[in-house]
């Protein structure tokens, strides 16, 4: 709810601003403690100078939530990357895919081992029941 309030009072300032046709210089965001952690890059396509442990904090972060809320956590991450990193909207939608590209792919990788370990246990169950069947339903059969 907090996120979405602000979101809503931004979205009804950049609409009164568009409105009266002001263009007003200011930064490009505020400045919190996890902008000031070590390990700082440049990154010139978003022009964000940022520290490599921001996006892993963040993510622990949004992780952690989703895993408590059972959802996806691309919902928080993408207001995390807005107001908290301070990216542009428009690489926003991109990076969010891409960080859901490795998800899908892991998730993926494991259904399948899990759904071949449950197969494989299932062919020999099966076998083990059919030859247990078939042995006692031919006990009374002779070769001649």
């Amino acid at each position: 709810a907090i996120i979405g309030t602000l979101m809503l009072v931004e979205s009804l300032g950049e609409i009164d601003k568009a409105r009266k046709n002001t263009i007003v210089k200011r930064k490009l965001h505020v400045h919190y403690w996890i902008h000031g952690l070590p390990f700082r890059m440049r990154f010139p396509k978003s022009k964000l100078y940022e520290s490599a442990f921001t996006p892993i904090i963040i993510g622990l972060f949004v992780g952690f939530i989703a895993a408590i809320m059972g959802i996806g956590g691309a919902f928080i991450l993408v207001p995390a990357m807005i107001y908290i990193i301070g990216m542009p909207t428009k690489l926003v939608p991109g990076t969010s895919l891409f960080v859901t590209i490795f998800v899908s792919v892991i998730v993926t990788f494991f259904t399948c081992i899990q759904l071949w370990i449950y197969r494989f246990n299932f062919s020999f169950n099966v076998g083990y029941w059919f030859d247990n069947w078939s042995t006692n339903r031919s006990k009374n059969w002779t070769i001649n």
